[in-house]
C-alpha cells in the first residue's frame, strides 16, 4: 500500500489519512469505480487528490507566490495579504511534504522553491483563475 507521508503540522494525521484513502483505497466504492473491490484505477481518484491538495486554504496562493519568484518566507507572506503565519507555515510544510516544493537552508537563510511537480501546477492555477474571472458573479453567491 502506498502511503503519503506528511510533516508534523496541525491536521497532518487527518489529511494524510484522507489523501491515503483517496489515492490507495480499493475496497470501498467511490465515484468512478464500477464495483467495490475492483482493481480499476478510479477516474476521479487523481482529480479528488489534486482538489484536496489545492482546496487547502491558501495553498493555491502559496504556489502562485512561489511561481512568481518569491523564495523567502517573508516574500511569500507579502504576496498573500491576510494569510496568518500559522496557515502559511502549514501550507509551506505541506507543499514540501507532498514533493511540490523544496526548503533549503544556507547560512541561516531559508528559501523555498517549487519542484517540477509544483511548477506543473501553473497552467492549472491559470485555468482556475480564468474560470473564477469568467464566473465571478456566480461564485460570489456561493461564498458563505
Amino acid at each position: 500500500m502506498n502511503k503519503i507521508v506528511l510533516g508534523v503540522f496541525p491536521g497532518a494525521q487527518a489529511l494524510s489519512a484522507t489523501l491515503n484513502y483517496i489515492v490507495t483505497e480499493t475496497t470501498t466504492p467511490t465515484i468512478g469505480r464500477r464495483a467495490a473491490g475492483s482493481g480499476d484505477l478510479a477516474v476521479c481518484e487523481p482529480f479528488e487528490a489534486a482538489m484536496l491538495l489545492l482546496g487547502r486554504r491558501w495553498a493555491g496562493g502559496v504556489v502562485r507566490a512561489l511561481l512568481g519568484g518569491a523564495e523567502r518566507y517573508g516574500e511569500v507572506r507579502d504576496e498573500l495579504p491576510g494569510v496568518t503565519d500559522a496557515v502559511l507555515t502549514a501550507r509551506l510544510r505541506e507543499l514540501c511534504a507532498w514533493g511540490l516544493a523544496r526548503r533549503t537552508e544556507d547560512k541561516g537563510t531559508v528559501r523555498y522553491e517549487l519542484t517540477a511537480a509544483g511548477r506543473d501546477l501553473a497552467p492549472v492555477l491559470d485555468a482556475v483563475e480564468d474560470y473564477g474571472r469568467r464566473h465571478h458573479a456566480l461564485l460570489r453567491r456561493l461564498r458563505p
